[in-house]
C-alpha cells in the first residue's frame, strides 16, 4: 500500500487537480479514492465538498478549480 503524501498543500496540488477532474468527470468520491495513492481519503472527501461548493458559487467550473487548485 502506498503511503499518503504530506499534507502540506505545495505536496497537495497535483492530487487536488486529479481529484477535481476525476469528480467533473463523474467519479464518485469512493471512486477517486480507490484511483488516487496520495492524500487520505478523508481529505479527498473535503477537496470533493470543496469542489462541488464552489461550482455552484462560481456557476463555472474553469473558475472553480483555478480557485481550488491554488
Amino acid at each position: 500500500m502506498v503511503e499518503p503524501v504530506s499534507n502540506d498543500p505545495i505536496y497537495q496540488r497535483p492530487f487536488r487537480a486529479a481529484v477535481a477532474a476525476s469528480v467533473l468527470s463523474g467519479l464518485t468520491t469512493v471512486d477517486v479514492v480507490a484511483h488516487t495513492h496520495g492524500p487520505t481519503p478523508e481529505v479527498i472527501h473535503e477537496w470533493v465538498e470543496d469542489l462541488k461548493a464552489g461550482l455552484f458559487e462560481s456557476g463555472g467550473a474553469r473558475r472553480s478549480l483555478e480557485h481550488w487548485n491554488r
